[in-house]
This record gives C-alpha cells, sequence and structure tokens, in this order.
C-alpha cells in the first residue's frame, strides 16, 4: 500500500492510503446532501481485508499527487454540481487540516440518486 509522506526536520511522518480514505468518507458523509457512499467502487486494501471505514472511496498516490475518488449516492432534488462542488472542497481541505497534505484532485462520482422514503 502506498503512503504519503511529509519530511520533517526529525524524520519522515508516513500516512497510509486507508487513512486518508477513512478522512474523506467522514467528511463527505457530514454533507446533508450526500446520503451514503457507494462501496461497490471501494478499492485497495479495504475491500480485501472488508474494512468499511473507506468505502466508496478510492485514494491513489502517483509522483507525490494525491488523487481521492468518492463514489456517492445524493440526496433526490439536489444540485448535484453544487453538491459535488461542496464535497470537493471539503474533502480537501479536511485532509489537508487532519494530516498536512495537499490533495490533487478530488473526483466525484455519482452512483445513485436517493429518493426519500416517505412522501
Amino acid at each position: 500500500m502506498a503512503t504519503a509522506e511529509i519530511k520533517t526536520s526529525l524524520g519522515i511522518i508516513s500516512i497510509s492510503e486507508q487513512v486518508l480514505a477513512t478522512i474523506a468518507r467522514d467528511t463527505a458523509l457530514q454533507i446533508n446532501e450526500v446520503m451514503s457512499m457507494d462501496g461497490r467502487y471501494s478499492h485497495g486494501i479495504s475491500s480485501v481485508i472488508g474494512d468499511g471505514d473507506a468505502e466508496g472511496v478510492r485514494v491513489s498516490i502517483r509522483n507525490k499527487n494525491v488523487i481521492i475518488d468518492l463514489y456517492i449516492c445524493v440526496k433526490h432534488g439536489m444540485r448535484i454540481p453544487a453538491v459535488a462542488l461542496q464535497l470537493q472542497e471539503a474533502v480537501k481541505e479536511d485532509i489537508f487540516q487532519y494530516t498536512g497534505i495537499t490533495v490533487a484532485e478530488v473526483n466525484v462520482n455519482v452512483q445513485q440518486i436517493v429518493f426519500s422514503a416517505a412522501r
């Protein structure tokens, strides 16, 4: 599994893809318009060991660039581009706030629209 690294005067801090995915998922689920994550699109170690913490998130680290792919289900009636932009900004900000790592891309993939059960 790849890790994102931060070099300090005291050494190197390595943060796993799983940690970044967990932060991204938690951030996504805090946005009211995001109903759930679509776990059919999780990749990496979480899908192998069955860890649901990063369901619906794929993290790639290429040439020191962190790329986050989110697979979400959006509440019916929401403006999808606005939700996606809010999600991109929130994930990028939270990962930087918690880890000091700058995310190069946050790609939002809307997999479903969820209708309210009560009508």
